[in-house]
């Protein structure tokens, strides 16, 4: 006897459609949401977010492909790396100006990005 619980190959394609269609919006908004917060720390979350997922991503097809691979080694290297990545920008650099101390906050491409502006944060 036939499984009775098997979808159709149509409603099967209709539902990994809707599903491809509706996790593609949600990322995008994610994303658009993300860009239109001009947040350093959203960038750098969704960036440490995206290169997690990826090395996991990379291990499990290399897995998958039968290629030897350490899979918990090089995704904690890509943690510690977004860790370092997040400690190296969140410091800021000091400079001293016609003897005033100021930490650097923020640096923006300006235009074609041949130019930068900078914001910065008086600390003397």
């Amino acid at each position: 006897m036939a499984d009775e619980t098997k979808q159709s190959p149509s409603t099967n394609k209709a539902l990994v459609f809707l599903r491809r269609s509706a996790s593609t919006l949600g990322l995008w908004g994610l994303v658009a949401g993300i860009f239109l917060s001009r947040s350093a720390w959203a960038y750098l979350a969704l960036m440490a977010v995206l290169v997690v997922v990826a090395t996991v991503e990379y291990f499990r097809m290399a897995r998958a492909a039968g290629v030897a691979c350490f899979p918990k080694f090089g995704t904690g290297c890509a943690v510690a790396y977004c860790v370092m990545l997040h400690v190296a920008l969140a410091t800021g650099h000091e400079l001293v100006i016609g003897g005033v101390t100021y930490r650097v906050r923020e640096v923006r491409a300006m235009g074609d990005g041949s130019e930068c502006r900078a914001t910065l944060m008086r600390l003397t």
